[in-house]
Formats: structure tokens, C-alpha cells, sequence
């Protein structure tokens, strides 16, 4: 407790310190000098990270002045205090401003860094949020899209979590065409790089799958689904043992089926998947009580009540010991 205090108290005689010398260095130096500009940012740090938002404000927007003038409008020192101050107008609910503040950013950042370089992709992170807060949800989706897009061209290794979030945005504002080619554009990529029964192209194929059943193109779905378990199970022939994922593939392959009106041939696959034995599944799963509830469902249709029972009955079961 007692060297908390200490370092509280040092951290104020510090941010005093640099007040002082923001007063001086400004009324001496003026706004177009480094250090000054230097001092000003050290103490807006110091501003930000205690929540002093509009006195941090305050501070950036003499910052940006003296940085266009002394640097220049489109230099890395501008650039940046361009990007904390529309940070510090979102911290502070100011949205709107906010937007434009990310906007101009972005026109800048693209001119000198490029479309997708790190910096570049972090401000459209930044006003895709921003926009989020504005509920402009579409604009949000695309920005993120085009990022997406970028990253795969340059492969970066990185974009599969990127990817999984546009879609869920796109997904949710019923855009689902867009998600669709978003990821058929992805699929291809991610095996090459990877291998098609890599983690980073089965994820990209499962959301593929999700966005294609959304829109009923149910044949299609099969085919990625099928697809998709056939690399699994090359991977698992060359390491010898189940993949955790197999279980789950094929109960969403039986669940497609049916939704086809295969119904034989959604039973065939679903029994299979319930039937998978491997160390890697000496419990129940979640997989486990879906597919035996499909199942029941299933024969329930079929008439087959005795059946349907007994899966219910497992499902319910599996149920419990999944929640323990």
C-alpha cells in the first residue's frame, strides 16, 4: 500500500512537472518545436491514462496545429495525433466527431502508408467500431471487408479471426452474399497457404457453410461440408488419430442432408458421427447431445417412436453430464 502511494505521488509531481515545461516550452518555444510538441504528447499521456479526456483534447488539438506547420499535414507525427485525437473524441461518446476525425485519418494514412499497411488497418478497426457506435452497422461490415480482403492478399497469417468477425457482421445485417464471396475468396487461399485440412481453412469452410445454409443453397453447403471432411480425414490418416472436429463435421453434414430431404442418408451420417469412438471423446460433448437429438427428431418424422425415444433420452442424458 505503501509503495502504491509512493508511486501515485511520483506520478503526480510528474505530471505537474510536465505541465510546467508544456507552459514554458509553448510560450517560449512555441507550437512548431519538437520539443514542445515531445512534452505536450508526454503529458496528454499522462491525461489520458488518469481519464482527464477533454483536458488530453485539449491538448492534442494545439499538437496537431503545431505538427502540420512544423512537419507538415500528411507526416507520421500528424498522422498519429490525427489518430489519438479521434480516439479521445470516442472516449468521450463524441461519435460524430469522432467518425470524421477517423475518416480524414484514413484518407491520409492511405496516401502515405498504403491501403494495407499495420497502421492503416488499425484506424479502419477503429472507425469500423466507431461507426458500430453509430449503429451504421453496413458501413462497419465493408470497411472491415476491404481490410480482410487486404490482408489475404498479402497473406497474412493473422486474417482468419478477421475474417470470422466480418462475417458474423455481415451475417447479422443479412448480407449474406457479400459474406459468400468474401469467403469463397478466402477458401482457396487459406488451403493453398495452409493445406485444405489446416484449423485456418476449416474455419474459413465452416463459416462458408453457415452463410451458404443461411441462404438455403443447401447442395452447395454439402459439397463444402463434404469437401471439408475429406481433407479432415487425409490429416488424420497421416497423424493416426481422430481429429475432435470429425464428430462435429459429420453431424453438420447430417443436418444438411436432412435439410435436403435426404433423410436416409442424414441418418446414415448421423449414426456414424454418434458412433465415433476415439480418446479424444471418452465423454459426452455438446456434438454428441446435438446429433442424438438430430437423430430423434429424425425418426420422429420417420414415425419410428421407439427410436425417437432412445435418442431423446441420450440426448437428454448427455445433456446433464455436458453441464456436469
Amino acid at each position: 500500500m505503501a509503495l502504491e502511494k509512493e508511486g501515485e505521488s511520483k506520478k503526480k509531481e510528474a505530471e505537474i512537472l510536465l505541465r510546467q515545461a508544456v507552459d514554458i516550452y509553448e510560450r517560449v518555444l512555441g507550437l512548431e518545436d519538437t520539443t514542445t510538441l515531445t512534452t505536450m504528447d508526454l503529458y496528454s499521456k499522462f491525461l489520458r491514462n488518469r481519464g482527464a479526456y477533454d483536458e488530453a483534447e485539449k491538448i492534442h488539438w494545439k499538437m496537431l496545429k503545431g505538427s502540420e506547420k512544423l512537419q507538415g499535414s500528411e507526416d507520421e507525427a500528424t498522422i498519429t495525433c490525427m489518430f489519438n485525437l479521434a480516439t479521445l473524441l470516442g472516449y468521450q461518446k463524441r461519435y460524430e466527431e469522432a467518425e470524421q476525425m477517423h475518416r480524414q485519418t484514413l484518407h491520409k494514412m492511405e496516401k502515405v502508408y498504403g491501403p494495407n499497411h499495420k497502421k492503416t488497418e488499425t484506424n479502419i478497426k477503429a472507425l469500423a467500431e466507431t461507426l458500430m457506435k453509430l449503429d451504421k452497422k453496413v458501413e462497419a461490415a465493408n470497411l472491415l471487408l476491404r481490410a480482410c480482403i487486404g490482408k489475404l492478399e498479402l497473406d497474412n497469417p493473422d486474417v482468419s479471426k478477421d475474417i470470422s468477425h466480418v462475417v458474423h457482421l455481415l451475417r447479422e445485417q443479412g448480407q449474406y452474399w457479400q459474406a459468400e464471396v468474401m469467403l469463397k475468396y478466402a477458401l482457396p487461399r487459406r488451403e493453398e497457404r495452409f493445406g485444405s485440412g489446416s484449423s485456418s481453412a476449416r474455419e474459413v469452410s465452416k463459416d462458408l457453410v453457415r452463410v451458404l445454409l443461411d441462404q438455403k443453397k443447401y447442395e452447395e453447403a454439402e459439397k463444402i461440408q463434404r469437401d471439408s471432411l475429406d481433407s479432415l480425414f487425409k490429416v488424420q490418416d497421416k497423424v493416426g488419430k481422430l481429429d475432435p472436429d470429425t464428430k462435429e463435421d459429420e453431424w453438420v453434414l447430417g443436418a444438411i442432408l436432412a435439410l435436403e430431404g435426404s433423410y436416409h442418408a442424414a441418418e446414415k451420417t448421423l449414426v456414424a458421427a454418434l458412433n465415433l469412438k476415439d480418446d479424444a471423446f471418452e465423454n459426452e460433448t455438446p456434438t454428441s447431445v446435438n446429433t442424438a437429438e438430430s437423430l430423434a427428431i429424425l425418426y420422429q418424422a420417420f414415425g419410428r417412436t421407439d427410436e425417437a425415444k432412445e435418442m431423446y433420452s441420450r440426448a437428454l442424458l448427455g445433456f446433464e453430464l455436458v453441464l456436469g
